[in-house]
């Protein structure tokens, strides 16, 4: 740093890690302090505490990483402030003559809540989503949820490594990533063999291979970047094994050389004791279906607040058609749904008696009672035919006017 004349190295292991940090100004014995940092979800250190456990410094932020000081009772007499410490939002290491923060691949400026120079992978652009086009975007425009460890795109931030988070967490996020492509991969081989067995009809194969598809391929290859992410954690619903959230951005031409685009990023989130489940692939599968109706319905503009709208389906609809899915993958495979904690289909159903409802009828008999009593509507009323909860157009929204 020339204004003091202070060299700092920065000591990183073969995996990137940080494990040594060298300065030429080194403060006396009396003077040296010790920092243990407690960080939020996203790893932005909140709470400092010396080795005594004493708290020397608090940090609240913004959603795009500006500090709070100041405001809402943060004082320096609750050691709200500066300090010395370098790891700042999100555990982006902060240059204290820029202000700007080190992203690994680029500086990112709290301040503009954007990175100060463009994406280096040309390829993270996405054409489903046009605001993906903005070289300069932090996270999707979602701080609060995902984080850009290095200025990349990257898994959400419940499964990825953190540099904050202990060896033992570090190594549980690497277990659930691996299980989940693992899944990724069993649906993919469950889907080959009950399309070569023809089993199922086309429509209901098209179906299948469609829910599966709207995920994209494995993360890092080509395609996968689609604005669809995954993650493990606690989800609104305490009943459910995964759950499906959309952000949709409205892109309106204001020059009036072009119409108006609608895109989404959508986030996938699993229980922990799910994702560990062997019935994950089904459940990737699952939620697949609901991220192809939420790309449906962005991809066709139209009203899309109206509920005339074919693509604006409600939470009855889209429930109904990830369990159709669901009861299909599993009547290909000959097994009962209640194997892989999914009780949408029963091999009886497919045998000949004359004491059973037809097929057809079981199955959307079953899955209207699985519906009715694991989801409610915004009232805490039952989600049921009569009775379908609200629609898309209900989700967060983002308006972006292009000039």
């Amino acid at each position: 740093m020339p204004s003091t004349g202070e060299l700092t190295i920065f000591v990183y292991d073969a995996s990137g890690k940080s494990i040594a940090e060298y300065s030429t100004i080194v403060a006396s014995v009396n003077d040296a302090k010790v920092n243990y940092l407690t960080a939020d979800h996203l790893g932005s250190p909140r709470i400092n505490t010396d080795q005594n456990g004493n708290i020397i410094a608090r940090h609240d932020y913004m959603p795009f990483g500006e500090e709070i000081d100041g405001t809402g009772g943060r004082t320096t007499g609750l050691n709200y402030g500066d300090d010395t410490v370098r790891k700042q939002f999100t555990g982006y290491e902060r240059d204290g003559e820029t202000d700007l923060d080190y992203a690994q691949a680029r500086m990112y400026s709290d301040v503009l809540g954007r990175f100060t120079s463009t994406d280096p992978a040309l390829n993270s652009g996405r054409p489903d989503m046009p605001s993906g086009w903005n070289r300069y975007a932090y996270s999707v425009n979602s701080p609060i949820k995902f984080k850009d460890k290095n200025g990349l795109w990257e898994w959400d931030a419940s499964l990825q490594d953190d540099s904050s988070q202990s060896d033992k967490e570090n190594k549980r996020r690497a277990k659930l990533r691996t299980k989940i492509i693992a899944a990724y991969d069993q649906a993919t081989a469950e889907l080959a063999k009950i399309g070569a067995s023809g089993k199922l009809s086309k429509d209901k194969m098209a179906k299948l291979n469609n829910a599966l598809n709207a995920l994209g391929p494995k993360p890092g290859e080509t395609g996968s970047k689609n604005g669809v992410t995954i993650g493990v954690g606690l989800l609104a619903n305490p009943t459910a094994k995964g759950e499906t959230t959309p952000s949709f951005t409205y892109e309106q031409d204001m020059s009036g050389q072009g119409g108006s685009t609608v895109s989404a990023s959508i986030s996938v989130m699993f229980t922990e004791s799910f994702a560990n489940s062997e019935g994950l692939f089904a459940g990737m599968i699952h939620e697949g279906s609901h991220v192809a109706d939420m790309q449906a319905y962005a991809g066709h503009p139209g009203d899309f607040f109206s509920s005339n709208n074919p693509y604006n389906l409600t939470q009855y609809q889209t429930e109904y058609n990830a369990f159709e899915v669901n009861s299909y993958l599993f009547q290909g495979m000959g097994k009962n749904g209640s194997d892989f904690e999914i009780p949408v289909w029963n091999n009886a159903w497919a045998k000949v008696d004359k004491k059973l409802p037809p097929l057809e009828d079981s199955r959307k008999n079953v899955i209207n009672g699985v519906i009715s009593s694991s989801y409610v509507d915004q009232f805490k009323q039952p989600i049921t035919p009569s009775n379908q909860g609200s629609d898309f157009s209900a989700f967060g929204w983002n308006r972006v006017d292009k000039k």
